[in-house]
C-alpha cells in the first residue's frame, strides 16, 4: 500500500530526478512543462527501511501542449526602411512576441515588438538592401508561452539596384563598345576596364557616364579584356559593382622585336591570343614543375620554363602519331629590322634511348605556302636557344609555324621523346660582346715543375670557356677547349716563346686574340720574416726569411735607418728602438722575387743578456770560404760543431786550452744557413753563419 516514483526529463537518470512517497495509486504530480517529454520509475515499499521491491521503469509520456506555435511566417511590403511581418497563429491566442535584427543576430539581442490582436506588425528604421530576420513567440496567457519561431529571413529594398546583363559588342583590334542594363530608373553609371585579373582600383575609370553602350579606345589587339559597372543614382546612393565581363580584343598585326612566353594567360596554362594550334596531337600549355597525367615525362619530368623558372611554356607529346601538329603566330611584322631572326627555346632530353625527335620551324610566303627555315633534333638536359634568319624570300609582314616531327627511324623510340619550347622571339640577334682578351706582356714566371696555364699571358677576356688554337703545330687540327678560365698545359720549354690563339664566341659574333707565351723559371726570395734583437745585436736578415732562399740577392734599407752592410743589420747603429722594414729581391735575369723582414730592436739592457750574445764572434758573415771565430779563451776541453738547418752535424773538432782565433773550412760546403756550436763544461754557445 506504498510506493515511491521517480520522475524527470526523459532519459535522465534515476536518483537525479524528483521523487514522490504515495499511498495513493494513480498519484498526480504537477509543475511539468507543456509538450515536453517525461519518464518516470516505481518501487514498492513492503516494509519501511526493510523491504522494497526492483525499481520498474522508465515509462515515458508527454504533457498536453497548452499554446501552440505560431507557422506561416512571411513578410509583405518591403520597402528600403520598413517591412510589415505577419504569421498564422497557433491556436486561438490574440499576443505574440516578436524579435527581429540582422542576419545572424542572437536571439534575445535583437529589437522586440509585442503584438496584440492581429498576427501582424509593422516596423521601420531599417537599413535599405540589407538581410535581416525575425522569430514569433504565441502568448496564451499569464506565464503560458509558446516556443519561439522562427528565423524567417528577408532583405529591404535596395535604393539603388546592380546593373544587369554586362554584355560588350563591336569589339575591334583596339576598341570595343561596353553595355549593360539598367537595374533602376538610374542615368548614370561608373565604368572601371583592365586587362583580364586586372585588381579592382587598377584599371582605368570612367565616372558618372550617361552612355549606355560606352565606347572605349585605346586597346591592346588580341588581348583579353574585364570591366565592372556601377550604377549613380544620386546623392551618393551608388550600387554595388556588377561584373567582371569577360571580352577580348580582336587580332592584329604583332610589331617586331617580339616575344612570346606562353606565361600570362589565367587562370590556368593555355593557348596565347591570336595563336593557332593544330593536330590530332596538339600542343599543350603546362606550369612549371608540373607533374602527373597531362605533362611532360621522361627526361623532362617536372621541368620549370625557361622564361622566369616559375612561368608556362608550351610542349607536345611526341608518343603520339606523326599527324601534322601545328603551332602558328599570329601575324607578324619584322620590316623595322635590319637584321632579322626567328627562334626559340627548347628543352629536349631523352634519357631513355638515342632516339631524338624533331622540331622544323617554318614561314609563309607571299603564295600561302608553308617554307622551311630550319630543324632542330638533340638531347640537353638543360633548355637550349635556337635561331635562323629569316629567309629573303619571305615577306615582312607573315607567320611563323612550329611542326613536330616524329623520328623517321633510327635506333630507340621517340615514345621517351617529350619536347618542350618557351621564349618564341622574332627579333635582331643579341649585340656580339665577347671579348678575347689582350697580352699580357713579358715572361711568365713559374717554379720549377709548375705546370704552365695559358690564362696567364692574357687579360680583359669576356669568356674563360673558348678555344685556344696552337698554329705552330704540325697539325693545324690542334686545338684545347678552355675550361672556365683555367686550361693548364705541360711539356712547353723554358725560354721559348710559343705563339697561340684564343678564340670565344661564334659565328657572326666571334674574337680572336693571338699571343706569344714565354716562360721562365721563377726566382724566389723566401717568405716574409721577422725578428726581435736587442740594439747592440747585429741582425743576419737572410736568416730571418722562411722557406727556400736563392741566394746572391739585394738587401734594401727601406727606412734608411742605416747599419745595414752585406746583409747584416748593425743594431749599434740605430736608434734604441723601433721597427724597421728590409726588403730582399733576388734576380735569375728573367725572373725576380721579393720578400720582407721586419726587425723590432728592443734595448736589452740586462747584463747577462748582453754576456749571453756577445760570448761567441765569427767574421766574415755571410762567408765564402773560411770563417773565424775570434777571440777565444777556453781553458781545459771544449767542442766546436757545424750543423747545418737540418740539424746535421757537418764539422766537429775537439780543442783544449785554446786562445785567440780559430779557423773553420767552408769552401767544400753547400750554400745555406749553418749553426757554430761550442761546448764546454759549462757553456753552450751558438750562433748562425751564412755560407755563399
Amino acid at each position: 500500500t506504498q510506493w515511491v516514483v521517480e520522475y524527470g526529463p526523459t532519459g535522465f537518470m534515476p536518483g537525479s530526478g524528483t521523487s514522490v512517497n504515495t499511498t495513493t495509486n494513480p498519484v498526480t504530480i504537477t509543475g511539468l512543462m507543456s509538450d515536453t517529454d517525461y519518464d518516470f520509475y516505481v518501487y514498492a515499499v513492503c516494509s519501511p527501511g526493510v523491504d522494497s521491491s526492483f525499481t520498474v521503469g522508465p515509462v515515458t509520456f508527454t504533457t498536453i501542449v497548452t499554446c501552440p506555435v505560431v507557422s506561416g511566417l512571411g513578410v509583405s511590403n518591403l520597402t528600403t526602411t520598413s517591412a510589415d511581418l505577419n504569421w498564422t497563429a497557433g491556436g486561438i491566442e490574440t499576443q505574440w512576441n516578436v524579435e527581429y535584427g540582422m542576419n545572424g543576430f542572437t536571439l534575445g539581442s535583437g529589437t522586440t515588438v509585442n503584438v496584440t490582436t492581429t498576427p501582424t506588425t509593422s516596423i521601420s528604421g531599417l537599413t535599405a538592401g540589407t538581410n535581416y530576420q525575425y522569430y514569433v513567440q504565441a502568448i496564451c496567457g499569464p506565464g503560458d508561452t509558446a516556443q519561439w519561431v522562427g528565423p524567417f529571413n528577408f532583405m529591404t529594398v535596395i535604393s539603388c539596384p546592380q546593373p544587369t546583363n554586362l554584355s560588350a559588342i563591336n569589339i575591334s583590334q583596339t576598341a570595343a563598345n561596353l553595355m549593360w542594363q539598367a537595374g533602376g530608373s538610374e542615368t548614370s553609371w561608373n565604368i572601371e576596364y583592365g586587362m583580364a585579373g586586372f585588381t579592382q582600383g587598377t584599371g582605368t575609370m570612367i565616372n558618372g557616364t550617361s552612355t549606355n553602350p560606352n565606347y572605349v579606345t585605346g586597346l591592346t589587339d588580341g588581348t583579353d579584356y574585364e570591366f565592372y559597372v556601377q550604377a549613380d543614382c544620386g546623392g551618393g546612393d551608388m550600387s554595388t559593382w556588377a561584373g567582371p565581363f569577360s571580352f577580348t580584343t580582336l587580332c592584329g598585326i604583332k610589331t617586331a622585336p617580339y616575344l612570346e612566353t606562353f606565361g600570362d594567360y589565367p587562370p590556368s596554362p593555355s593557348i596565347p591570343n591570336c595563336w593557332t594550334n593544330i593536330g590530332s596531337e596538339p600542343w599543350s600549355f603546362n606550369a612549371s614543375g608540373a607533374s602527373g597525367p597531362n605533362t611532360p615525362g621522361y627526361g623532362v619530368a617536372g621541368a620549370v620554363d625557361h622564361t622566369t623558372g616559375t612561368g608556362n611554356y608550351t610542349w607536345i607529346d611526341a608518343s603520339g602519331g606523326i599527324g601534322t601538329n601545328e603551332l602558328i603566330t599570329p601575324m607578324i611584322d619584322y620590316s623595322s629590322l635590319t637584321q632579322p631572326i626567328v627562334g626559340f627555346w627548347i628543352l629536349s632530353n631523352n634519357i631513355n634511348d638515342a632516339a631524338q625527335n624533331v622540331i622544323t620551324l617554318e614561314g609563309l610566303d607571299a603564295g600561302g605556302n608553308w617554307v622551311m627555315i630550319d630543324q632542330y633534333s638533340g638531347n640537353n638536359p638543360n633548355w637550349v636557344k635556337v635561331s635562323f634568319n629569316i629567309p629573303t624570300n619571305l615577306p615582312t609582314t607573315t607567320q611563323f609555324r612550329l611542326v613536330q616531327v616524329q623520328n623517321p627511324g633510327g635506333n630507340g623510340s621517340a615514345f621517351f621523346n617529350d619536347l618542350l619550347v618557351d621564349d618564341f622571339f622574332v627579333d635582331e640577334p643579341a649585340p656580339c660582346t665577347v671579348n678575347a682578351g689582350t697580352a699580357v706582356a713579358g715572361t711568365i714566371c713559374l717554379q720549377a715543375g709548375e705546370p704552365t696555364d695559358l690564362f696567364d699571358a692574357i687579360t680583359g677576356y669576356s669568356d674563360g670557356n673558348g678555344t685556344f688554337y696552337y698554329p705552330n703545330a704540325v697539325s693545324p687540327s690542334q686545338s684545347f677547349a678552355a675550361n672556365n678560365g683555367s686550361l693548364i698545359l705541360s711539356g712547353l720549354d723554358a725560354n721559348v716563346p710559343y705563339t697561340f690563339d684564343y678564340v670565344v664566341g661564334g659565328g657572326n659574333c666571334a674574337d680572336i686574340l693571338s699571343f706569344t707565351y714565354t716562360w721562365s723559371t721563377a726566382a724566389n726570395a723566401g717568405g716574409d720574416g721577422a725578428v726581435t734583437t736587442c740594439s747592440y745585436n747585429d741582425v743576419i736578415l737572410i736568416q730571418a726569411l722562411n722557406g727556400q732562399v736563392d741566394m746572391g740577392g739585394t738587401w734594401t734599407d727601406v727606412n734608411n735607418v742605416g747599419g745595414l752592410v752585406n746583409g747584416i743589420f748593425n743594431a749599434n747603429n740605430s736608434p734604441t728602438s723601433g721597427v724597421f722594414t728590409f726588403e730582399y729581391v733576388v734576380s735569375n735575369g728573367t725572373c725576380s722575387d721579393t720578400s720582407v723582414v721586419t726587425v723590432t730592436i728592443d734595448p736589452c739592457l740586462s747584463v747577462n743578456d748582453n754576456e749571453a750574445v756577445t760570448a761567441l764572434e765569427v767574421y766574415p758573415n755571410p762567408v765564402n770560404s773560411t770563417l773565424t771565430i775570434a777571440n777565444f779563451n777556453i781553458s781545459g776541453y771544449a767542442t766546436i760543431t757545424l750543423v747545418d738547418l737540418q740539424g746535421k752535424v757537418v764539422y766537429t773538432n775537439n780543442v783544449s786550452d785554446l786562445t785567440g782565433n780559430f779557423q773553420i773550412d767552408m769552401s767544400n760546403y753547400e750554400s745555406g744557413i749553418y749553426v757554430v756550436r761550442v761546448t764546454t763544461e759549462n757553456t753552450n754557445q751558438e750562433i748562425k753563419v751564412v755560407k755563399q
